[in-house]
């Protein structure tokens, strides 16, 4: 599961797999040692999770889906006893189709925006014929703090792409319903802003040469907003060595104008 926010009082708590269903696990020494609190989904077989606290309402979100071919990806909310340690998530997991075809294993993303609204990021398999084509769509919810109802945002792909790797992450950025998304696809890390409406694509990283999906496989982007309102990326570039994939890590950052000029992270890379 991908640990989006982290800290819970005294208690960290994740979400992590068992085999086959994603499963609850809260320390109170710091991660040395984690205790089994149950299954999140009511589905089975939901995996490749991303959670969001609202640290105001002490409610976490989740999404994840299954290996099954459907249109949705699946969601929960729970309320969280930071005391006790324990999370009472809902009777049954809320879905929103994020596909216009059947896909599995979605890769969805979960957020919430300073408005209180909640935002689902997730591939879109958009044609089956005459090959299946891709997409990366933004979906927000109807009502505020809630996961029952969702409305199409738009897709974040200036074209739909022939591979379904297409790792996101959507984060508020500050003020209302605007936030980022911070998205890659064929070894391009790319970005665009809601503020009302979805601004044009900004390149962050592009490979000196067509490449495949390479580091925004193996290495995707990942973003978080400070309290200023900066944006705060990380990635992996589509360096490669005998033939495999083996990406460099850069850091580049937004505070409302453009991106910065990367900077590479680690020294020895590989």
């Amino acid at each position: 599961g991908r640990y989006d926010q982290d800290v819970m009082l005294s208690c960290i708590d994740i979400l992590a797999t068992d085999g086959s269903n994603t499963v609850a696990k809260y320390s109170t020494d710091g991660g040395v040692t984690w205790t089994l609190h149950g299954q999140v989904f009511a589905t089975t077989g939901v995996n490749k999770t991303s959670i969001w606290w609202d640290s105001a309402n002490s409610v976490v979100y989740a999404v994840g889906d299954t290996g099954s071919s459907t249109r949705n990806v699946y969601l929960q909310k729970g309320t969280v006893t930071p005391s006790t340690h324990t999370i009472l998530w809902a009777g049954s997991d809320s879905t929103v189709a994020t596909s216009s075809f059947n896909e599995a294993s979605k890769n969805a993303f979960i957020s919430r925006d300073a408005s209180g609204y909640v935002w689902v990021l997730g591939v879109n398999r958009t044609e089956t014929t005459p090959q299946s084509r891709y997409d990366l769509s933004a979906f927000r919810s109807t009502v505020q703090n809630s996961i029952s109802s969702w409305a199409y945002s738009g897709n974040m792909l200036n074209g739909d792409d022939a591979v379904p790797i297409l790792p996101g992450s959507i984060v508020p950025a500050g003020t209302g319903s605007n936030v980022w998304a911070v998205y890659g696809y064929q070894g391009n890390v790319a970005s665009r802003k809601f503020t009302g409406t979805w601004s044009a694509e900004t390149q962050i990283y592009v490979p000196a040469s067509p490449a495949g999906p390479g580091g925004t496989e193996y290495a995707p982007p990942v973003a978080v907003v400070d309290g200023n309102g900066v944006i705060h990326v990380v990635y992996g570039n589509g360096h490669e060595q005998s033939g495999y994939a083996k990406p460099f890590i850069y850091y580049v950052y937004n505070s409302g104008s453009a991106w910065s000029v990367p900077y590479r992270l680690d020294s020895v890379g590989n």
